[in-house]
């Protein structure tokens, strides 16, 4: 868990995890989708935090290159995963 802490660029991880919580209840977002894929494989807290910290380098890319989000839906990524 520690790795995956400091791969979160050492921002805080209480807003990560609160973050990573929010997106996997969601049900149809891609976020929600790896949330419950990541859930099976390693538990509520690796998977809400894993989803924190790609909430935050969407956040950072989408600053740095100044662009828009759009959003995958969970019918994209099931056909990406295919």
């Amino acid at each position: 868990m520690e790795r995956l802490i400091d791969r979160c660029c050492g921002l805080d991880v209480h807003k990560a995890m609160e973050a990573g919580g929010a997106a996997g209840r969601t049900k149809r977002t891609a976020l929600g989708a790896r949330y419950r894929r990541l859930r099976g494989h390693v538990g509520h807290g690796r998977a809400v935090l894993a989803i924190g910290c790609n909430i935050l380098e969407i956040a950072y890319h989408l600053l740095s290159e100044q662009t828009t989000y759009s959003a995958l839906t969970t019918s994209t990524v099931t056909a990406l995963n295919d």
